[in-house]
């Protein structure tokens, strides 16, 4: 693994990796890193805007402003942590009466089973209270849980160990920005409120965008300062992040099978309060809901187009007449290649409702790319073609024609 940081923080974070490995070397397992050259990097320059409560880029008319700083990369060697004796540690569970979160190990593929696992060790078999257990592979491509004291009997790998992983991506993530120190929580683990939380990315993205975790004043970054400097989000994003734990909340009735950020953030909703090192998950579901929506907006369209023709759309002539058209939509729909050339797939839309379909060898027109839907640089508002036969599709009555010709 290898991350970028400020060369100013080079001693601080060889020091957390030095601990990390003096206590690796104690275990006998591998573990290394390497510091790279310094080197110049151009960074955006931001100050702190108390107006919003957030950090803002300096600048006008989009000419920002940049600073060269020194940078370094650090190459990092530890997949000995989670990896010995043929198994690999591929996520640790956190149970809670709310609801498991799972942090995967070096990019795992969760399984959505792993939300609702019961704290249970497949090595022992003791049946008691676990607040966390880890899921581990083993050559053969066998899942296993285990309890976290019965890791290490199992496969080898130390508990302690294992969760060094997460401790080292946490040092670099953290020390991604300049500021972060400010951000570090000393003695005590705070918790925060969810809702808060959520309201303070709405406000962050409204005004500059999501910005991804790995890069400068990611929104992540932007909430956490704004709650470690008690920020109050605006109305607006109260009132989105109310209907965000909503939408959270009962999702899995909706769709069980979900995996992955949103089905993290539930426990959280659930209890309503949060850790730092989940806020990063927290900051992401405004983009999450918002994608959520616009992808049911577009189930209903649909849903309603095909209802509409299925109640409007009739069969049209006579199999092997030729007559003409009055044509109120025309779209193509798809087209492929065959050994005889390339197939374009019309659908016409009649002035009182009925669908026509055209296999055609050839374009008909001209068309432009608008999202998903092929549209015509010329109206068509007359065809005269020959029904060729008439079925059904999806409930819709579809008259298939050929030999198309505009008429105007």
């Amino acid at each position: 693994m290898t991350y970028t940081i400020y060369s100013s923080q080079v001693e601080e974070v060889s020091k957390r990796l030095d601990r990390i490995a003096r206590k690796a070397e104690r275990y006998n397992v591998p573990f290394s890193y390497t510091i790279g050259e310094a080197y110049a990097k151009e960074v955006a320059v931001y100050e702190y805007d108390p107006a919003n409560g957030a950090l803002v880029r300096v600048g006008c008319m989009g000419a920002y402003q940049t600073y060269t700083v020194e940078a370094v990369d650090i190459d990092i060697n530890c997949e000995g942590f989670i990896k010995a004796n043929g198994w690999t540690v591929l996520a640790k569970i956190e149970h809670g009466d709310k609801g498991n979160i799972v942090t995967p190990f070096a990019d795992a593929e969760i399984n959505p089973d792993w939300y609702t696992a019961p704290a249970r060790c497949d090595h022992c078999g003791t049946n008691r209270t676990r607040t966390v257990t880890f899921m581990c592979r083993n050559e053969n491509g066998d899942i296993r849980q285990v309890g976290k004291s019965c890791l290490k009997d199992y496969t080898g790998i130390l508990p302690q160990v294992a969760v060094w992983w997460a401790e080292v991506t946490d040092i670099i993530a953290n020390d991604m920005d300049c500021d972060s120190a400010t951000f570090a929580t000393k003695g005590a683990v705070m918790m925060y409120s969810v809702k808060d939380i959520i309201a303070l990315a709405c406000d962050s993205i409204k005004s500059k965008g999501y910005i991804k975790s790995d890069s400068n004043n990611a929104t992540k970054d932007q909430v956490i300062r704004c709650i470690k400097e008690n920020a109050k989000p605006s109305k607006d994003g109260i009132a989105k992040a109310e209907a965000i734990i909503n939408w959270l909340e009962h999702l899995l009735d909706e769709e069980p099978n979900t995996i992955g950020v949103e089905r993290d953030c539930i426990p959280l909703v659930k209890s309503g309060y949060a850790k730092i090192k989940h806020i990063g998950r927290l900051a992401y579901m405004p983009i999450a809901y918002d994608r959520y929506i616009e992808r049911k907006e577009r189930e209903a369209k649909r849903n309603a187009e095909a209802e509409a023709a299925r109640n409007s759309s009739e069969y049209v002539g006579e199999i092997g007449k030729r007559m003409e058209f009055d044509i109120a939509e025309m779209r193509l729909l798809s087209s492929w290649d065959t050994q005889f050339g390339t197939t374009y797939l019309y659908k016409f839309t009649t002035t009182d409702g009925n669908v026509l379909i055209w296999f055609a060898s050839s374009t008909f027109g001209d068309w432009t790319k608008d999202g998903r839907r092929w549209i015509a640089f010329e109206s068509v508002s007359k065809i005269k073609a020959t029904v060729k036969d008439h079925n059904e599709r999806d409930g819709v009555k579809q008259t298939i024609i050929t030999r198309c010709k505009k008429v105007a």
